[in-house]
């Protein structure tokens, strides 16, 4: 393990941290998973990604709830200015309103630089959506098939231990989502309920990885500060995680 970290160390002086953190994400994800059963995973995205390269972008349609229309007086989270009429009531303006008339500067980013931006953005996405349907992890509208996944994981070759832990990670993130806001957005709201379980699934495994790590090293660390007599050892380590994220961290305790 110090290996790793000495020679993750160089890498980023070299490449960059984010070619570091993918590195690093990587050889965590071999060391729990195997090496057999995590770049025989990471072949098959590939090739999914590479078959979606030659295919038809496909996005998910705006649902009923995305596409809300303003009405009346409701201009959302817009700021607004009112001024009373004649009769003394009040009307309500968006802000924007107000500056209508200012002149106009030149635009720094014009439309045909928008456009192939907007161009790149929407085949970042439709192979995203491409490689998760290719992968069985959504189905043709766009759901998510949480049970599929938590069902790959279990015809693995692990510890069920393990095995129960990232099920129940995929559980934590399904919860997750299903609590996003329905607010306005360009975005639709299934692409984000897919982004926001990614993201909290990489976030999971790696978690999880971590705690069974240390489970394996719990004699590097006298625990009887931190366990108690009905606690056994998964539940050691997890603390001993909480405690090490604690110390490292800054950026969370911050209000600013």
């Amino acid at each position: 393990m110090l290996r790793l970290v000495v020679l993750l160390t160089a890498v980023c002086a070299v490449f960059g941290d984010s070619f570091a953190k993918k590195y690093g994400f990587s050889k965590v994800m071999t060391n729990c998973f195997g090496e057999d059963n995590y770049y025989g995973w990471s072949k098959m995205v590939f090739k999914a990604v590479k078959e979606c390269y030659g295919e038809e972008t496909v996005l998910p349609m705006h649902g009923a709830s995305d596409m809300e229309e303003e009405s009346g007086d409701n201009y959302g989270n817009q700021p607004v200015f009112v001024i009373l009429n004649a009769e003394g009531q009040e009307q309500k303006f968006p802000l924007r309103f107000a500056f209508a008339q200012r002149q106009k500067r030149e635009a720094l980013y014009d439309a045909p630089v928008l456009k192939k931006m907007v161009s790149k953005v929407k085949a970042k996405i439709g192979n995203f959506t491409c490689v998760m349907k290719k992968m069985n992890y959504v189905d043709e509208d766009f759901n998510i098939d949480y049970d599929y996944m938590k069902q790959e994981i279990q015809d693995l070759d692990l510890d069920d231990e393990l095995k129960a832990d990232l099920m129940e990670g995929i559980d934590i993130c399904n919860d997750f989502t299903q609590c996003l806001p329905a607010g306005k957005s360009p975005m639709p709201q299934k692409l984000q309920k897919m982004l926001a379980f990614l993201k909290c699934n990489k976030k999971k495994r790696f978690t999880v990885c971590m705690k069974h790590d240390f489970k394996k090293h719990l004699d590097f660390f006298d625990t009887s500060a931190i366990q108690k007599e009905d606690e056994d050892d998964s539940e050691a380590a997890e603390k001993l995680i909480h405690v090490m994220w604690g110390l490292e961290n800054n950026d969370d305790f911050q209000l600013y």
